[in-house]
């Protein structure tokens, strides 16, 4: 673990030497980073990571624990792809000078897949925010025979948050999974 660290200046040089093309996806992990990092939602500074020969990702912890997520399905899918990975949990505590600091777990990246797979619930529903400003909720069944009539009517969707039918039963394995790697 490193504690305290300037979490962009670490994920860079990991992203350095690991990731050979598409180098430029890093621009993206800076900009979510940096939101997360002012975000008031504490569960929204709780990050995963992943560097790999071509690009890198970057995710809401919370996020990657619903099966349904985009989140979910990339750590899934590229933990079952050759190359190499650099992976890390990241947890924002604030802002030192103006950049991003806090606590960083170097993750076995297919194994962590392999246990977040299995751990993972499903959505049940979803809450969306399109780009002019409609807002609404939904269970994610509708959501997935709705969606494109949505966009058509109100533009793109600017924020979608999944929720499990259990929200207490999510908050226990990211718990666990904080517990787990702090003790490593």
């Amino acid at each position: 673990m490193q504690e305290g660290a300037d979490i962009l200046a670490v994920l860079e040089a990991a992203m350095n030497r690991n990731t050979r093309h598409y180098k430029q996806d890093f621009e993206i992990d800076r900009e979510i980073i940096r939101k997360a990092a002012v975000d008031p939602e504490p569960e929204r500074r709780c990050l995963l990571w992943l560097s790999r020969p071509c690009g890198t990702e970057c995710f809401f912890e919370r996020d990657a624990y619903i099966r349904e997520s985009y989140a979910h399905h990339a750590w899934v899918y590229h933990a079952g792809t050759e190359g190499t990975f650099a992976a890390y949990a990241v947890e924002i505590t604030g802002l030192r000078d103006g950049k991003p600091v806090g606590n960083l777990y170097e993750l076995d990246f297919r194994r962590h897949a392999a246990r977040l797979k299995f751990q993972a619930l499903p959505a049940q529903s979803v809450d969306l925010v399109f780009s002019d400003g409609y807002a609404a909720c939904c269970g994610y069944a509708e959501y997935v025979k709705s969606i494109y009539g949505l966009a058509a009517l109100h533009g793109e969707i600017t924020r979608k948050s999944l929720h499990p039918e259990d929200e207490h039963a999510l908050e226990a394995i990211l718990r666990k999974a904080r517990a787990e790697r702090q003790a490593e």
